[in-house]
């Protein structure tokens, strides 16, 4: 379950650099 989070917490991470946020 944590694996899960620590994914979506790198995929949110991910957004903002492409958004540039």
């Amino acid at each position: 379950k944590l694996i899960v989070l620590y994914g979506q917490c790198l995929e949110v991470i991910g957004t903002e650099i492409r958004t540039g946020a």
